[in-house]
């Protein structure tokens, strides 16, 4: 073989394993975005979501209300791996004047010490 044609061979092989190495560069696929708190875990649970627009239309109906929602841990275990935690969620809707009504639903959420393992589910619901 020619000292051309191995400079020929050494620079193909060259530009193959540097095009391999820029594919193993390329940048990793976005994070799907995740809800971060447990307000918004709870708020994205299909439902929670029902429940939420029942209580509302319930206790306010056309009218005006006030809603407030408050987030409580209950605190949770950790382990080799992480911590685990857990959540109360309550979102309590209030309408004032002459009939006064309030409607609150409770959601626990809870979150594994690994991964994205979080479970939000309704522990109460109440309409008055």
């Amino acid at each position: 073989m020619t000292k051309r044609a191995c400079t020929l061979l050494t620079g193909a092989a060259a530009l193959a394993l540097a095009s391999v190495a820029l594919a193993d560069l390329a940048p990793p696929p976005p994070p799907r975005a995740r809800p971060s708190t447990a307000v918004a875990l709870a708020r994205g649970n299909p439902a929670v979501q029902r429940e939420l627009a029942r209580v509302r239309t319930q206790t306010c109906g056309a009218q005006r209300c006030r809603e407030t929602t408050v987030e409580a841990p209950l605190g949770g275990q950790c382990g080799y791996v992480g911590c685990s935690r857990s959540t109360v969620v309550v979102f309590s809707f209030e309408r004032a004047g002459v009939n006064p009504s309030t409607g609150s639903v409770v959601v626990l959420v809870d979150c594994a010490p690994v991964g994205d393992a979080c479970n939000a589910r309704l522990a109460d619901v109440r309409a008055r």
